[in-house]
């Protein structure tokens, strides 16, 4: 649970100096935050530095607390400009899903014979995912899924098998901000989102999907749902910003990443050749008035 309510402070720290200096909404602009951190973590691994990209993590996420309690004080921004309901509820299920997971352990074949294992190695000698243990038997993806499981392990002091599950959720709840804001503090807001979230639960359990798995097919999917999404809403820089995150993510995820990426990129311009239509036709309408 500490190691849960560690990586929130993190992703609001440095989330709350988005949403002021650029005015996103704060639901967007923590998913900017988690993905960059991911990324981040990867592209330092790439030059087997992720264990100071912990450190400038924890750098960053504390001048983010400091300048975002300064403007409080100062009374330049509003405590729910930052704790929204979308933030709210957020963090209730963060916990929630936290609390189902805690203590359990590895129950499928894949999580003993490699996953588990690249992970365990990852966390204890900073290994960029399995690049030093590869044994040329099993199948390894590109790390990101990793990546993250290996920040949470870092935080936690150490390996543990329930707080891979924690990332696994976490990475899961965080995708799904950005279809959380713009709810207001009032009933109809509140009951949305715990529709919105008790719908989210049902259809994972529906679809045959475990909270306590590391298999990243069901993050693949919500990575792609979400993109699609957003490529379909475009509501602003925060979201073009954080579609651009997620495809990057995808291939980064899972080599089928690239054909679902592909997927979305179609749609961008499939929507894109729309808009022009639109547009075009309600020129011509203005011309003959």
């Amino acid at each position: 649970m500490l190691v849960a309510l560690i990586v929130i402070l993190i992703c609001l720290a440095i989330a709350s100096c988005i949403t002021q200096r650029f005015k996103f909404k704060q639901e967007s602009s923590v998913l900017i935050t988690f993905l960059s951190i991911a990324l981040f973590l990867y592209i330092t691994g790439l030059f087997n530095l992720m264990k100071y990209a912990v450190y400038i993590i924890y750098f960053v996420s504390i001048c983010g607390l400091g300048y975002t309690i300064y403007n409080l004080i100062k009374k330049k921004i509003k405590i729910t400009d930052i704790i929204t309901p979308g933030i709210v509820f957020y963090i209730l299920v963060v916990f929630v899903m936290t609390f189902i997971v805690k203590g359990t352990h590895y129950n499928e074949w894949d999580e003993f014979s490699h996953w588990g294992a690249n992970l365990k190695e990852m966390a204890q000698y900073d290994l960029f995912w399995s690049n030093n243990i590869y044994d040329g038997v099993h199948v390894v993806y590109t790390p990101l899924a990793g990546l993250v499981e290996y920040f949470f392990c870092k935080i936690n002091g150490g390996f543990a098998e329930d707080i891979s599950y924690v990332a696994i959720n976490f990475f899961i709840i965080t995708l799904l901000l950005p279809i959380c804001k713009n709810e207001k503090y009032d009933f109809k807001g509140f009951l949305k989102l715990t529709l919105f979230w008790i719908l989210v639960y049902f259809s994972i359990k529906l679809c045959n999907f475990q909270s306590t798995s590391i298999y990243i097919d069901l993050l693949l999917g919500i990575l792609f749902t979400v993109g699609m999404y957003l490529a379909f809403r475009l509501d602003g820089k925060e979201d073009k910003i954080n579609l651009l995150l997620i495809m990057i993510s995808m291939p980064l995820l899972k080599d089928t990443g690239l054909l679902l990426l592909g997927i979305i990129l179609i749609q961008l311009f499939f929507n894109q050749i729309l808009l022009k239509i639109i547009h075009d036709k309600k020129i011509t309408k203005d011309n003959f008035k």
